[in-house]
């Protein structure tokens, strides 16, 4: 839904996100619907000149491509518009208010992820690849096989190539080292 420029973020914690902010912004809506109908700017398609725009009615929401000639010329990702007399108008107190929230869901999500990151990455421990997906790395620690698997945000990119399903790597100062 929302986009979110990093790599330090699982898929998990992603979907976390975007979950989190839907919530907060259908309640937003709600609270906020005697201003009228609200819109969020989800994203920006370069090719298509337009604006991904999540309109959310009293009791429904509508996903809305929006030429970027039909919008406030400050209109950017996660602005918040309200539309009067068929002409978008950009809430600047409102997208600022609910910019604040997603960057609190973001920091929180992202803090929770690293605690269980740090606390699943031990010394001297070996891990196997049990799926990689793009750039997104499954490991599972086997000198401790507690049966569970974690996507690691941080693994380094030139050991990439060799990241496929059965590779071990070893965990030593910090990072992880591959191992025949």
């Amino acid at each position: 839904m929302i986009k979110i420029e990093t790599k330090r973020l699982s898929i998990g914690s992603k979907n976390k996100i975007d979950n989190l902010t839907e919530e907060i912004l259908i309640q937003y809506s709600k609270d906020t619907f005697d201003k009228g109908n609200m819109y969020f700017v989800a994203e920006f398609i370069t090719e298509e000149n337009c604006f991904v725009v999540y309109e959310y009615e009293e009791n429904d929401d509508n996903v809305l491509k929006i030429n970027l000639s039909e919008l406030p010329e400050n209109t950017n990702v996660n602005s918040i518009l309200r539309k009067y007399d068929s002409t978008f108008i950009l809430d600047e107190e409102d997208t600022e208010l609910i910019n604040s929230k997603i960057n609190e869901i973001v920091e929180s999500v992202l803090k929770e992820q690293n605690n269980i990151l740090n606390e699943y990455r031990k010394e001297e421990h070996v891990y196997i690849v049990t799926e990689r997906i793009n750039e997104s790395v499954f490991l599972k620690d086997i000198t401790e096989d507690l049966g569970e698997e974690i996507e690691e945000v941080d693994f380094p990119e030139e050991l990439l190539e060799y990241a496929f399903e059965g590779k071990k790597f070893k965990y030593i100062n910090e990072k992880y080292e591959l191992i025949d």
